[in-house]
């Protein structure tokens, strides 16, 4: 974990956290685990995104900020989960640092 001079100790990492971990359990990113429950409008399908939330106890955050890390071969090896900024910024900046170190998206 990483931190810019100046970010709170309280909150952020935990967000930055749990988009990784999002991820990993969804085995997608995650703004594309949110769009995939909330593109439709359909209270139910919302209703399931927020209860997988608090099923996870917290440790799920559907917003923007959380990508995978793959291999070549498309293995998932891990997430990266970035927060402190705009969601779209969060996300740019998890998929530039991925990128950046060779692996695939």
């Amino acid at each position: 974990m990483m931190r810019m001079d100046g970010c709170s100790s309280a909150g952020i990492p935990d967000f930055a956290k749990a988009k990784a971990w999002s991820c990993i359990a969804m085995k997608s990113s995650s703004r594309t685990f949110r769009d995939k429950y909330t593109g439709d409008n359909n209270p139910g399908r919302y209703c399931q995104m927020i209860s997988m939330v608090n099923i996870s106890d917290g440790k799920m955050m559907p917003c923007p900020g959380g990508s995978l890390i793959k291999n070549s071969e498309g293995k998932i090896l891990g997430a990266v989960g970035v927060s402190g900024a705009s969601a779209d910024e969060d996300e740019y900046a998890g998929l530039r640092g991925v990128a950046d170190c060779g692996f695939n998206l």
